[in-house]
């Protein structure tokens, strides 16, 4: 994945560094940053988030709702990663 904003791929290094979720990207899509992963179906994305609140909550917290959205969307458990 190629990052081109500085401020996106700090939080992103953050994020990786606190989840090893396979395959685990984002990308800003407009108006939100959408996020997916590799058990997820192609086009579709896991999680929605705006700019703003993407920028303002921590690597943990975004964690946190990522692996919440995989549990409830693919009945994954994904806090195994």
């Amino acid at each position: 994945m190629v990052i081109s904003d500085p401020e996106l791929y700090r939080k992103m290094i953050g994020l990786w560094q606190c989840t090893k979720i396979p395959g685990l990207q984002a990308r800003i899509d407009g108006a939100s940053v959408k996020f997916s992963w590799d058990g997820e179906r192609k086009g579709a994305h896991t999680l929605a988030l705006t700019p703003q609140m993407f920028f303002k909550l921590e690597p943990v917290e975004i964690r946190d709702m990522l692996e919440l959205a995989i549990t409830q969307r693919n009945k994954v458990n994904a806090k195994q990663w």
